[in-house]
């Protein structure tokens, strides 16, 4: 999930609380008209409107006509208190007002039935401390993290000062992490209005004047960061619940607010992956790792995007291997190489020689040799170890009655596993004499004999083939008087002589 968004929220909780201080008056006059409504929005004839210049003892007041406007002329730029009293109706409250340039301006005081003499909170001390020790509790809750609690407490501060942007900001942060996105920017506009009269106000030498910049900056940062919040959120919040193609539209959203901010890219990775968009999450991490070159958890993300990649690849290669299997167990090896054939592009390197091999072994029951020679030395130049390869190579050509190429592929084996050639060969021999296959044992002694002309027992096993299968007394006779010089078996040497015996006679 994104990594230090919501701590960010709540970083910015701080305590400031900003008093009245003399500004200079500017030279242009404007004009602010006050209207006084009921709550059905009638107009209040009668009631005595003051108006205070912030930073000033400059007050003025005038009652509303009948149709419950009092206007006000001839006053300077400036950041105004409106305030309305009449019998029968709570005093109605308008902070702030700004004139500017000598325009007009109009705002409405809402009244509601109620005490007249009620006190507002910067007529009694007693009053903002309330407010104060409020916005404290609410800052606290915010800090356990019991956000409803804290947007109760908060709000019951504003009930009482409504212009303290600290607690504006604060409630704007409880608002935030209970995902009120509508009310958390309504609030940090608030904050951000209340920071700028403050900063306004403040003399250019004054100790606190950096102490009110960081919180304007900060609320104002804040809500230039909502979209991020609420898209970065709702991202979050979507892939919690496994909508993958929702998590990466609003990431992609979040992306091009805050192109710059690497976390982005790695929670767009994450739901990339989760969809198994593998290159395309790749790329995320990539174009993260271009914000923070060598991160260690960019860096193993991406190694498990690449492991998951390989797996999925993998999983699917064998679901088409196991289905050309089953169609290859069921005699049907045509459509089982289609489904190999198919699986090659998907089979990891690393395996690719078992699909080679099943190729090969498809292509040989379809009597497709020159095929099946070529699967089989793929798979043997990918997996030379595997001597069943080797091993299956060399039993095609035996098959099909080419022992010289069936008996080449054994002697590539033996030198490829750095064994005894010839040794190797006359024990291949051996057993194919006692698997009652002469003409294949044959085959592999002359090849121990092309390979060693010195191999005594081979040119005894030939001469007995000769005499005894192929009834061919000439070559017997020439392999058995070869043996009697080299021989040194007791056994076969007398059998020799007398083999060559018979022939002779």
């Amino acid at each position: 999930m994104k990594r230090g968004t919501s701590t960010a929220m709540t970083r910015v909780i701080a305590l400031f609380f900003f008093f009245t201080v003399p500004s200079l008056a500017l030279a242009q006059k404007g004009v602010l008209e006050v209207t006084c409504v009921d709550q059905a929005n009638q107009p209040i004839a009668g009631m005595r409107v003051f108006v205070q210049k912030l930073g000033t003892n400059e007050v003025k007041s005038r009652k509303s006509n009948r149709d419950g406007i009092a206007a006000f002329k001839g006053l300077s730029e400036g950041y105004y208190r409106v305030l309305g009293r009449k019998k029968g109706f709570e005093p109605a409250l308008y902070e702030y007002v700004e004139l500017k340039g000598g325009a007009e301006t109009a705002v409405t005081l809402t009244c509601k039935p109620g005490d007249s003499e009620k006190k507002l909170y910067f007529e009694d001390q007693e009053l903002i401390q309330r407010a104060f020790n409020k916005l404290r509790e609410g800052v606290d809750l915010l800090r356990a993290k019991k956000f409803a609690e804290a947007e109760k407490i908060l709000k019951e501060s504003l009930a009482i000062n409504p212009s303290n942007p600290d607690t504006q900001r604060n409630l704007a942060i409880a608002y935030i992490q209970q995902r009120k996105w509508a009310e958390a920017e309504q609030a940090l506009a608030k904050a951000v209005k209340l920071y700028g009269i403050e900063l306004a106000l403040l003399p250019k030498d004054s100790p606190n004047l950096n102490l009110y910049q960081q919180s304007y900056d900060q609320a104002k940062q804040l809500l230039e960061m909502m979209p991020i919040f609420r898209l970065g959120t709702e991202a979050d919040q979507a892939l919690r619940e496994r909508r993958f193609d929702e998590a990466i539209a609003k990431y992609r959203e979040v992306i091009k607010l805050q192109p710059n901010n690497a976390d982005n890219y790695y929670n767009l990775a994450v739901a990339l992956a989760n969809s198994k968009r593998y290159d395309e999450a790749v790329e995320a991490v990539d174009k993260g790792l271009t914000l923070k070159p060598g991160d260690k958890g960019f860096l193993e993300l991406k190694r498990r995007i690449l492991n998951n990649k390989e797996a999925e690849i993998l999983n699917r290669a064998k679901a088409m291997l196991a289905a050309g299997d089953k169609l290859y167990n069921a005699g049907q090896y045509e459509a089982a190489l289609e489904k190999y054939e198919a699986a090659r592009p998907l089979v990891p390197q690393k395996v690719l020689d078992q699909l080679y091999v099943q190729e090969a072994r498809a292509h040989a029951k379809l009597n497709h040799i020159d095929e099946a020679i070529k699967a089989y030395r793929q798979a043997i130049e990918l997996a030379p170890d595997k001597s069943n390869y080797w091993q299956e190579l060399a039993q095609l050509y035996l098959t099909h009655g080419q022992y010289g190429e069936g008996m080449r592929v054994y002697v590539e084996m033996y030198e490829h596993q750095s064994a005894p050639v010839d040794q190797e060969l006359f024990a291949l021999g051996k057993k194919f004499l006692a698997d009652e296959k002469p003409d294949l044992a044959a085959a592999a002694f002359q090849k121990v004999l092309e390979v060693n002309p010195q191999f005594a027992e081979a040119y005894y096993q030939l001469g007995m083939h000769y005499f005894y299968d192929k009834k061919d007394k000439a070559r017997a006779k020439q392999m058995l008087q070869k043996y009697l010089q080299l021989g040194k078996n007791p056994k076969n040497l007398e059998d020799a002589k007398a083999v060559l015996a018979v022939i002779g006679q």
